[in-house]
């Protein structure tokens, strides 16, 4: 779906867990949850804590969305935007990241998008994964839904 000019927006597991409808906040945009957002989400959900609660109710969000079409090829949400969830992962950097630790490889399915030639942002409520995609060259952004405004974010 996306034409190379559209603003593609890769979101953390802990943006969903301040936030569940967080997506919504970004307006005519591709959003990618890699698929080891949701692995995370799912280890969350049986917490009893506001955490837990979050990811459930970010599951069902997706779950809602996904029932229109295949979210692993996109499906539109009401403000313009083309969610998808990112099935493959494999990219080869020249970095000592541990693929082992998930935030890692979610960094890696947003650098691999950037490799294709897309305006990737990283979203991330996590200071020290913004740090990590900023040393891969990945725009990374902080998630404040009053703060974010895709319409004024750099774009070369």
């Amino acid at each position: 779906m996306n034409d190379r000019t559209q603003k593609t927006f890769v979101i953390d597991t802990n943006v969903f867990i301040h936030r569940p409808d967080a997506v919504l906040s970004f307006r005519d945009s591709e959003i990618v949850v890699p698929l080891w957002v949701l692995e995370e989400l799912d280890k969350l959900k049986s917490f009893s804590d506001e955490r837990g609660r979050n990811a459930r109710h970010a599951i069902r969000f997706l779950d809602s969305v996904g029932r229109g079409g295949k979210l692993s090829q996109g499906a539109k949400l009401e403000n313009g935007s083309i969610l998808r969830v990112s099935l493959d992962h494999a990219v080869k950097v020249d970095a000592d990241l541990q693929l082992d630790k998930n935030d890692n490889r979610i960094i890696l399915a947003a650098y691999k998008l950037q490799q294709e030639g897309r305006e990737v942002f990283f979203v991330s409520k996590d200071i020290n994964a913004r740090v990590k995609a900023t040393a891969l060259g990945l725009r990374a952004v902080d998630y404040e839904k009053q703060k974010v405004n895709i319409d004024t974010l750099y774009s070369g």
